[in-house]
């Protein structure tokens, strides 16, 4: 009787919440205070408890549960109750609203219902952290607002996934995600995700600046701009390094897109990218070591970038060639009439080894170039089928193009609508 008495108990204390309310302290202390030190409990450790948090707290330093350097040392969940938000006020890039770290496996913590706001102006942070998980780790039902470097970052994990998250007025790459094989992204907004790095200046003269950039260059636009042009830390001439558990995450200039990948068998589903602006680059860059990627019911509206929209960097040499991207229902209504040098943007472009991409049912407005560009790589194998373009600005016979003595093998630019014309 006894040992059904105490285990019963323990089931109890594994299931129940522990409430912890906001003090109303706006410097942030007693918030982050009285947070860690429930997180830090070793009877919520024990059995995998949920912090619930409903209300307005602040925080002045990054909460952290797990522990990086010892993944067998399983943090807490994060849940809201109702509108929970937590307000970063500490130092600007002192670092994550919240990190998410350390888990044994099946023991995944969970973030959900949550909003990690910073106020960029004076304390700039990034959004949430999540490291070293496995198996079952969700994310849901969160969003970030104007953070800046990187609202969702993602790292060293397998499986689980991203439910309904969205990135509201960001500085920097909406999402990171770095060796997280097997992930699912499913219902992710990307919303003023304004380009890596650019300062915090108001939505005019944003989008002022990126279009200056995507007319003019990026050197040119520094010149022009000055220190405006970037955050201050780092410097955009430098590499993004940030250590999370003993790896080193770099992510160059020219990657520094609203979407950057460096994993494989990962779906996205259900994406959309509103009035995002990436200047000369791309919305979404998938890296050579990118592969397996599938992206159904992606949308874009209203975007300002570069020369193209998703770039694949490919492999370095045809044994290293990166295969399997898949895109599946694609509306694009971006670049809208006004800006010629917009227009001229692909959807996906290509350098390097790749094989393997499938475009099918995809519906661009103002798009006058192709829909996949191999720009000075070799492509394989790839498919463009059921795409529809307004006002016949492309031929079925120009859905799929190479340039700058980029080579395509197996090329199928009519798909399964052979002798279609683009309408």
């Amino acid at each position: 009787m006894i040992n059904s008495f105490v285990m019963s108990s323990i089931l109890v204390i594994a299931v129940q919440p522990v409430y912890v309310p906001p003090s109303g302290d706006a410097t942030g202390v007693s918030d982050y205070a009285t947070i860690s030190a429930m997180i830090a409990s070793e009877q919520l450790k024990s059995f995998e408890g949920t912090i619930e948090l409903s209300g307005t707290y602040y925080v002045d330093h990054g909460l952290v549960t797990g522990d990086a350097t010892n993944p067998l040392k399983a943090g807490v969940c994060i849940r809201g109750n109702g509108n929970a938000s937590i307000w970063y006020v500490g130092p600007s890039m002192d670092d994550y609203i919240l990190r998410v770290q350390g888990t044994v496996k099946g023991s995944a913590p969970r973030v959900e219902n949550i909003r990690l706001i910073a106020n960029h102006s004076n304390h700039k942070a990034r959004g949430l952290l999540v490291n070293g998980q496995t198996y079952i780790a969700t994310v849901r039902n969160v969003q970030t607002m104007w953070t800046s470097q990187i609202a969702f970052d993602c790292v060293n994990n397998w499986g689980g996934g991203f439910y309904n998250c969205r990135a509201y007025f960001h500085h920097g790459i909406g999402l990171r995600s770095f060796n997280c094989n097997n992930t699912v992204f499913h219902k992710m907004h990307f919303h003023r995700v304004q380009g890596a790095w650019h300062s915090s200046l108001n939505n005019e003269a944003t989008d002022e600046m990126m279009r200056y950039e995507m007319g003019h260059g990026r050197a040119a636009t520094k010149t022009q701009y000055g220190a405006a042009y970037c955050e201050d830390w780092p410097s955009p001439d430098d590499i993004s390094v940030i250590s999370t558990g003993g790896t080193v995450v770099q992510t160059p200039v020219e990657e520094r897109a609203c979407v950057w990948l460096n994993q494989r068998n990962v779906k996205f589903d259900n994406i959309l990218f509103e009035n995002c602006n990436g200047g000369d680059l791309p919305l979404v860059y998938l890296t050579e070591y990118a592969e397996g990627v599938s992206f159904e019911r992606m949308y874009f509206e209203k975007n300002l970038y570069g020369v193209n929209a998703i770039r694949i960097a490919g492999g370095s040499t045809d044994k290293s060639t990166t295969f399997g991207f898949t895109f599946e229902d694609i509306f694009s209504y971006d670049a809208p009439i006004g800006f010629p040098q917009l227009r001229a943007a692909s959807f996906i472009r290509t350098t390097g080894y790749v094989s393997d991409v499938v475009v099918d049912q995809f519906k661009a407005w103002n798009l006058e170039t192709s829909i996949v560009i191999c720009d000075g790589g070799h492509l394989f194998t790839t498919e463009c089928r059921r795409c529809r373009t307004q006002n016949n600005s492309i031929h079925p016979k120009q859905w799929t193009t190479a340039v700058n003595g980029g080579v395509i093998e197996k090329g199928v630019p009519y798909g399964a609508d052979h002798g279609q014309i683009a309408k």
